[in-house]
């Protein structure tokens, strides 16, 4: 490896790198530091726990080596990799610290230096040739193997540890000079004739020469697998027949165990491996069949669940000081009451004390029990349980673990292949024992409960799964206070996925709970979740089983005999158009997989006779259709407008107050939801009931923590104390607003590894050349991470049959994640016939070949929506004359997601740009090429149809600058051969006109560094859309929490020259988001809405209205939902303009405010009195009066100004409409540049 410049830093040397910095400033320059693994031990000592794990010391000397930084000095770093013992060498010298004061020359003779001092490594294979050689010598190989090393510096360590002893033995033996007494020999010890087996041996080693291997050279030397002899008793009958081929039929034959002794150990490192003599380079394996995949937050996701742990053991603890509080002062009461009952008859004692003692039972029933307080549990989906047609049982797909119990005249037969269209799904819940769990710190004890459902009309999905969970927990405590419930990350379980949202909304109602904590690991790491290692368990109820569904009625059998897999038999069903006949199908399915004999029953019961850590496993039926209705019934209680159909942020973002109420009582994660009950009963308007904790104790763990901005459970974060290798702890975090930037995923990977594309390329070369293609696209699965849709790819077209079997094949994945590909078995008959990408990403758009193959239904790119009326107008994305794939109005415009476009650009002049200060120089031919590449900016939508450069305007412009005046906007965008990059709109000085603005990249702006942070602040300082509705200054300005002066009594309050109120100008003068334009306006008095709809209405933005559109829209797209627009006011007039919801009449945006003679109002149909004209259409003529406008009327004193334009009734319905499907199209953004 080369070596590596690591400069001096500015933040200072962190504390476990002191003592190393020490002691390089004690060498000269260029003086070499040899830091060794002990040194590093020395240096920064491991934890006990990390010396008793050798992956955790190797892990800890390898951040120590890759951390490397230091405040006063530079070094060069030399790291030298070697197997065995050696493990790595690290060397360090110390340079100069400006780089203009090193000499290459003395950095090389160090580099030459280091290499001196390597020791040289041979191969094994070389080091075989030498002791074979000369192995006809009376040499033992031990003996060879140390003239070997003396004779060539040979530095290689032993390839395993008993080889390691015996070089040690003989090393110590030549160093004593070969006194044989001292090193008697003690196999003289040994009874028995010594070539008793000579011939077995013998014989075994032409057996050995004709196995095959399949085992490439390691570091435990060549070893062949018994592919061919199936066991050891197998291996000797082949040397018997062996020694009887040549010869020996009578030859003497070894036990089985001590032939086993012949063979390679399985485990070196084991004792029982120095019993292993190694004579045959074979030894004994196990099929592995559990593969698990990396995932970056695997870490992230760790700390967060120690996190949530912590957070439910304070909580217990808060809870318990609460209560016992509360007790005393009950008991207190109580004590005064009884005092004052004897002398007061007519004050109503009984009933007091009813109440007491009332109060005084629930505090004792919550500190009875920890597990009454807080119910933890730990859900997950088994594998689905195969189920064979009628008469023909398939089996579990267990592995036997043992042979099993059965009588004598019992057959365990079933089918010889695994094919099925019927499953079962056992759904697996492991309530915590959390008394047992606080005191141990082992989460895995406690109840099991089970329940065993039909995989088509039974499918686990979010609701069923609260419905079942409701159950559960109300028979762990019937008033439970908080609920943690911790699950895998599938479809029904995905904490970003609404309908899991809104699934734990109804959960916390049904119990009652005050607070609802969700969480799921990482994908690809579900295994840590507690549940799974209570899976084992129930593989022993499943292991020597077969199972068949019973037959139905002929009628039914016949109607879906032709249907190969679960979606096809629930499509059949769910299509026959008689009502009760469908009713009927579905009952006699039913009854075939769940009725009396059948095998849900069947695995009911050997489930009800396991026991998990000394409890009975519980079996808990079915829920009911009508039991999930419920659930979503209570989301309905929130918003009578939702349906069940309503899942997607997009459809919810319609409901102006459920979408409140998800603002207001949950906080929403990636890994982590919490809902909680706002503690407002009777005054809550979702009708929140009434606390169970304590008031004190929900402050501390809910009201304060959310007031101050921080979460209920703090995110993982990496702190000046914690180091960048680990998180922080809880009690560190939990006072302090945390954020889930520190997840590595937390900007997602928008493209694939190169290992992933190298694992394409080799698959397509296998498979054939066009097997990406769009036409070979035969069916898609949904990503349980981001949800999109990927696609399986067949170089030939499926049949029906391998369709059924492929589609039964993907709902049997419960957790398939972009870029997973092994999706079917080695042995399955699809394996080599259709594959899935690995080079694809949850960050990566759905694919092209999803669109083009014209098999799929449309959706979203990003999201994957289906509902077309969230599809975003193709026609008004300014594409510059390229065609879109379908993405949503929300993506495209709140998310700023980038369009996917494809086909010829319509073509322009690129234009060179100069950042402010930086003058154009002439240049030689070469540097002026090499410029003009870095400059020219290459259209993103020409490289993709034809790779066709822009073309450029040459002009001599070597005496003009070019300056940033403004930044406007910032936004996502995806450029040719660099993928998706930032880009700035720019206002250059002195180019005025729309058109001559441009977006450029941040490397475009190196020298307009100051324009670019103040843009930023600007977007920092922009204020949230319940910014102006929070607590009022002392004064009363409008700005309320953004008022400037609030604590200043001297300065006052002047009306808004606009709508009245009560501002500071101050507060507009000061404000960053209006810096740009606020000296342009008549007045400074003016609050924030105002300010931006006359900056709009005046034009008094860069660009007009188009500028204003850039910078103005994402403050207003903020806005959730449009009904709390109930009037023209300033904010709903500048959210219509800003986002071409509504368009002004030109003629009319400042003058059109009397009708013209003649007219009539649109509403009574009268001409007399004052009227009003609409400034957006030419026929909104109306009284101003209650009686024609109602709340449209709009405050009058901003009707007064010049610059407020009205809308009438019917333009604020369609600008609302509008607004709230997100129709606006984004301001133009034009990817080239002209050249000047």
């Amino acid at each position: 490896m080369n070596p590596c410049f690591i400069e001096a830093c500015e933040a200072g040397t962190i504390e476990r790198y002191t003592s190393l910095e020490a002691e390089l400033l004690e060498l000269a320059e260029y003086e070499i530091y040899e830091l060794t693994e002990e040194a590093i031990a020395l240096l920064h000592p491991p934890s006990d726990e990390a010396r008793n794990n050798a992956s955790s010391l190797r892990s800890h000397f390898q951040r120590y080596r890759d951390n490397i930084r230091f405040h006063s000095i530079a070094i060069k770093k030399y790291p030298v990799t070697f197997g065995g013992d050696k493990k790595l060498m690290l060397f360090l010298w110390r340079v100069p610290k400006e780089p203009s004061d090193r000499a290459d020359a003395d950095n090389d003779r160090t580099v030459m230096e280091v290499k001196n001092r390597l020791p040289v490594i041979h191969s094994r294979a070389v080091r075989r040739e030498f002791t074979e050689r000369f192995s006809h010598a009376v040499v033992s190989p031990s003996v060879l193997r140390q003239m070997y090393t003396l004779l060539t510096c040979d530095g290689s360590a032993p390839h395993d540890r008993a080889q390691r002893d015996v070089d040690e033995r003989t090393l110590e033996y030549l160093v004593s000079g070969g006194d044989i007494e001292l090193w008697p020999d003690m196999r003289v010890l040994n009874s028995g004739e010594r070539d008793k087996y000579d011939l077995f041996w013998a014989a075994g080693d032409k057996v050995c020469a004709s196995l095959v291997s399949c085992a490439s050279d390691n570091r435990h030397g060549q070893e062949r697998t018994l592919q061919q002899p199936i066991s050891v008793p197998d291996f000797r009958r082949r040397v018997v027949e062996q020694l009887v081929a040549d010869g020996h039929p009578d030859a003497a034959v070894p036990t089985d165990q001590w032939i086993a002794f012949q063979f390679m150990p399985r485990h070196p490192t084991r004792e029982l491996a120095t019993r292993h003599t190694g004579r045959w380079e074979i030894s004994l394996k196990v099929l592995s069949t559990t593969l698990r995949k990396f995932n970056a937050d695997a870490h992230a996701c760790n700390a967060l669940e120690l996190n949530v742990k912590a957070f439910i053991e304070e909580a217990d603890t808060v809870l318990v000081r609460a209560f016992e509080a509360q007790r005393d002062e009950v008991g207190a009461a109580s004590d005064d009451q009884a005092s004052h009952s004897g002398s007061d008859s007519d004050s109503g004692p009984a009933s007091d004390g009813d109440s007491g003692r009332d109060s005084g039972n629930t505090i004792d029933y919550y500190l009875t029990s920890t597990n009454a307080r807080t119910v933890r549990l730990s859900n997950d989906d088994k594998c689905k349980v195969p189920t064979g047609e009628p008469d023909c049982p398939v089996g579990t797909n267990v592995r036997p673990m043992a042979a099993a119990l059965a009588a004598r005249t019992v057959q365990l037969r079933a089918m010889d292949h695994s094919w099925h269209r019927a499953s079962i799904t056992p759904t697996v819940t492991l309530l915590t024992d959390l008394e047992h769990a606080f005191e141990t710190n082992k989460w895995r004890n406690g109840q099991l409960v089970v329940t065993v459902k039909d995989s088509i009309l039974q499918p686990s999905s979010a609701f069923r799964n609260a419905a079942e969970l409701k159950t559960t927990i109300l028979n762990q405590s019937a008033k439970p206070i908080i609920i943690d419930k911790r699950t895998d990350g599938g479809p029904e379980q995905n904490t970003t996925f609404l309908s899991v949202q809104l699934a734990n909304v109804a959960l916390l109602r049904a119990t009652g709970a005050d607070l609802l904590i969700h969480q799921r690991p990482a994908a690809d790491t579900s295994w840590v979740n507690e549940v799974e290692g209570c899976m084992p368990l129930l593989n022993m109820a499943l292991q020597h089983q077969a199972t068949a569904r019973l037959r139905m009625d002929e009628r039914f059998e016949t109607l879906l005999s032709n249907e190969g897999s679960m979606s096809k038999i629930r499509e059949a069903i769910a299509a026959i158009e008689d009502p009760s006949e469908r009713a009927a199908a579905k009952a006699a399915w039913t009854a075939s997989v769940c009725g009396e004999g059948a095998p849900v029953k069947l695995l009911e019961q050997r489930f009800g006779r396991l026991e998990y850590t000394g409890r009975r496993v519980i079996i808990q039926p079915v829920e009911t259709a009508s039991a999930i209705e419920d659930m979503q019934d209570l989301v309905k209680e929130i918003d009578p407008n939702w349906e069940s159909t309503m899942t997607t942020k997009a459809a919810v973002a319609k409901l102006p107050k459920l979408t409140s109420f998800l603002e207001t009582h949950t906080v929403c994660d990636k890994y982590i939801v919490c809902i909680f009950n706002c503690g407002r009963a009777g005054d809550c308007p979702f009708d929140c009931p009434p606390l169970r904790m304590p008031l004190a104790a929900y402050k501390e763990l809910i009201g304060d923590r959310l007031k101050s901005g921080c979460k209920i459970v703090p995110q993982p974060e990496h702190t000046p104390a914690s180091g960048k290798e680990h998180f922080d702890t809880y009690e560190n975090l939990k006072g302090r607003p945390t954020s889930e930037k520190h997840y590595p995923s937390y900007t997602p990977a928008t493209r694939a590894s190169s290992s992933a594309t190298a694992a394409d390329a080799a698959t397509q070369k296998k498979a054939g050349a066009e097997l990406w293609h769009a036409t070979k696209a035969r069916l898609t699965i949904g990503c349980s991470e981001c949800g999109k849709p990927r696609c399986l790819f067949s170089l030939s077209a499926l049949t029906a049959e391998q369709v059924d079997l492929a589609q039964s094949c993907i709902d049997d994945v419960s957790s398939y994640v972009c870029g997973a590909t092994g999706l079917f078995l080695d042995d399955h008959v699809l394996a080599s016939k259709l594959h899935i990408r690995a080079a694809i990403t949850c960050g990566m758009p759905v694919e092209k070949q999803y669109y083009t193959s014209k098999r799929f239904r449309d959706c979203c790119t990003w999201c994957a929506t289906t509902d077309p009326t969230e599809f975003a107008d193709p026609g008004r994305l300014n594409l510059n004359g390229q065609k879109s794939y379908t993405i949503c109005t929300r993506c495209a415009l709140v998310d700023g997601k980038p369009v996917v476009t494809f086909g010829k650009q319509v073509k322009t002049a690129a234009k060179k740009v100069k950042a402010k200060g930086r003058k154009r120089q002439k240049v030689d031919s070469s540097e002026e090429s090499e410029a003009e590449e870095s400059e020219v900016e290459e259209s993103e939508a020409e490289t993709e149809a034809d790779g066709e450069e822009a073309s450029g305007v040459e002009e001599d412009d070597d005496e003009y600058q070019y300056t940033v005046e403004l930044v406007l906007a910032k936004r996502e965008a995806r450029v040719a051969r660099k993928g998706i990059v930032v880009q700035y709109a720019v206002k250059w000085d002195e180019w005025d006109q729309t058109p001559d603005m441009t977006w450029e990249p941040p490397e475009n702006l190196s020298n307009a560094k100051e324009e670019v942070v103040k843009f930023e602040r600007r977007v920092a300082a922009m204020p949230s859309r319940d910014a102006f509705s929070g607590p009022t200054a002392s004064s009363a300005c409008c700005y309320a929490t953004c008022c400037k002066v609030a604590d200043r009594a001297d300065v006052e309050t002047s009306q808004c020259f606009v709508c009245a109120k009560m501002v500071h100008s101050a507060c507009a003068t000061q404000h960053l988001f209006l810096e740009p334009f606020i000296q342009k306006l008549d007045s400074a008095n003016i609050c924030f809405d105002c300010a931006l709809l006359v900056a709009m209405v005046e034009k008094r933005t860069p660009f007009g209205i188009a500028g204003a559109r850039l910078m103005f829209e994402p403050y207003y797209l903020q806005l959730r939902g449009v009904a709390a627009l109930t009037e023209p006011s300033p904010f709903a007039l500048g959210a219509f303009i800003a986002t071409g919801s509504l368009k002004l009449v030109e003629a009319a945006t400042t003058t059109a405010r009397s009708a013209t003679a003649g007219a009539k109002c649109a509403k009574c149909k009268s001409a007399a009195g004052e009227l009003r004209a609409c400034s957006f259409c030419k026929g909104g003529i109306y009284h101003d009066t209650p009686a024609c406008l109602g709340e449209q009327r709009g405050p009058e004193a901003s009707f007064k100004h010049k610059s407020f334009p009205w809308c009438c009734p019917k333009c604020f319905q369609k600008g609302k409409a509008a607004l709230s499907k997100h129709l606006a199209a984004p301001a133009p953004a034009p990817t080239k540049r002209r050249g000047r």
